[in-house]
């Protein structure tokens, strides 16, 4: 046989080896992508598990960096799970193919990995809302400054459970409860906060706090 024959023939064995060697390597590369991504997804898990018992406590916030490696790790999730799918159902060629698709999506989790931990915790710690300024404008009056007075030191007798304010339509009923409202807003050691309800009628006790 002609020498350059049998060169051609060594060449041909040498590089399909190599090829066969590296589809091989695709596949370890692929399994030990998904073994990765399955680490960083019992992580997120046991997070998500934890934000819901740490959000259920007042003035608790999950971090945005925390919202962000989450979503980050649930786009990756699908990413890889395609991916292990194709290298699974691929054929010879395409999976050679494949090899660079692989490698990406490797970094990509090792980097989540990496900054899972969150040393300084998952939330923060935020002010609770007291609710909102209704902004009613200036109380103009002796008068209406001195019932407002009066409603307020109702509100900070701790005897009084109820209060009501009484008057014909148009005299400032409504205006001075958004003065009291705001007041209690701002700040007041009694209450955790105010909220304003339009109430009907027929309405409540129970349909109001509902």
């Amino acid at each position: 046989m002609d020498v350059n024959k049998i060169l051609g023939i060594a060449k041909h064995a040498i590089s399909l080896v190599q090829q066969v060697s590296k589809v091989n390597g695709v596949k370890a590369k692929m399994d030990a992508l998904e073994m990765n991504m399955g680490m960083v997804s019992a992580r997120k898990a046991d997070i998500v598990l934890q934000l819901e018992q740490e959000e259920g406590r007042p003035g608790k916030k999950r971090k945005k960096e925390v919202d962000f490696w989450m979503q980050s790790v649930g786009s990756l999730e699908d990413q890889v799970h395609r991916l292990g799918r194709n290298v699974e159902e691929g054929h010879f060629f395409s999976r050679l193919m494949l090899e660079d698709h692989v490698n990406g999506p490797a970094t990509q989790v090792e980097k989540l990995h990496d900054k899972v931990r969150f040393d300084n915790g998952l939330t923060l710690d935020v002010r609770p809302v007291r609710g909102y300024e209704l902004q009613p404008g200036e109380l103009v009056g002796q008068a209406s400054q001195t019932k407002r007075d009066q409603i307020w030191d109702c509100l900070m007798n701790q005897e009084v459970l109820r209060l009501g304010v009484w008057g014909q339509a148009g005299v400032g009923k409504t205006f001075l409860a958004m003065h009291v409202h705001g007041q209690i807003v701002q700040d007041c050691s009694r209450f955790d906060g105010a909220c304003s309800v339009n109430v009907s009628r027929e309405g409540t006790v129970g349909t109001i706090q509902t």
